[in-house]
């Protein structure tokens, strides 16, 4: 026998051949979604003879038929007759069409889900396609999510500055840099982001006496600014710096 794949809710077992996809109900599972007993089944299913006057249209086609899924039963704690999908469909309208509302209701629902399966197979809806395209949506958020963390990452990194081994130049605040008459001036911090240079603090500090040193040296002002975190800071002239930054680091 082929393996069969079962799932029991609410007391309803269903049963899928593995690998044909045919499917079917325990009696006990029929009986639940019919709105009867399970007595009231086999009463039905020793009724199914072609002559059976009182058989409804539904289940006149099934008389003398083969009505279960497999050729054997599935043995679970006993004996399970698992009856063809086709059937239990018969058997539930029956029961509807006899004006039982809990077969209606099982009839609504599975004429809906058999109307969208029909719809679906019209317009050459594809499930692996559909599920494919999900899949890809998913990853699609998943890696701009990470980009998104990744910019977040980077401007954190950029307001951070430890003690030791402190990066300057990552950060480009406005107020490190200042503008006269004769030019534009930049703190050691402020220029070094221009250039898009990292300084670690010692070298931070050795390009500021370096610039002191060239501006006192050429009679250029130095000014001064008010840094958050430093305080008062000098600023040097932009042409100043562009010399200093391009000279050799005095501390190699």
């Amino acid at each position: 026998m082929s393996s069969i794949i079962r799932s029991e809710e609410n007391g309803i077992e269903l049963f899928t051949i593995q690998t044909t996809g045919e499917s079917g109900m325990s009696q006990t599972g029929l009986a639940i979604l019919s709105g009867v007993t399970k007595q009231a089944i086999s009463t039905l299913l020793k009724g199914l003879k072609p002559s059976n006057q009182r058989l409804s249209e539904s289940l006149q086609a099934w008389t003398d038929k083969d009505l279960s899924l497999s050729s054997n039963t599935i043995k679970q704690g006993g004996s399970v007759q698992v009856l063809k999908s086709e059937f239990c469909a018969a058997v539930i309208q029956h029961y509807a069409f006899a004006g039982n509302k809990t077969a209606q209701f099982s009839l609504m629902k599975f004429a809906g889900m058999g109307i969208d399966k029909w719809i679906q197979q019209q317009t050459g809806w594809d499930s692996t396609l559909s599920n494919l395209q999900h899949i890809l949506l998913l990853a699609q958020n998943a890696l701009e999510q990470h980009q998104q963390l990744e910019v977040r990452t980077t401007n954190l990194e950029e307001l951070v500055h430890q003690h030791d081994g402190e990066v300057v130049g990552v950060a480009a605040p406005l107020e490190h840099r200042i503008f006269h008459p004769d030019g534009t001036y930049f703190s050691i911090r402020g220029y070094a982001n221009k250039r898009s240079r990292k300084l670690s603090k010692k070298e931070a500090s050795d390009l500021g006496r370096a610039a002191t040193k060239m501006s006192r040296q050429r009679g250029v002002t130095i000014d001064k600014l008010e840094d958050s975190r430093y305080g008062a800071v000098n600023v040097y002239h932009e042409s100043i710096l562009a010399q200093v930054f391009n000279s050799p680091s005095p501390s190699k």
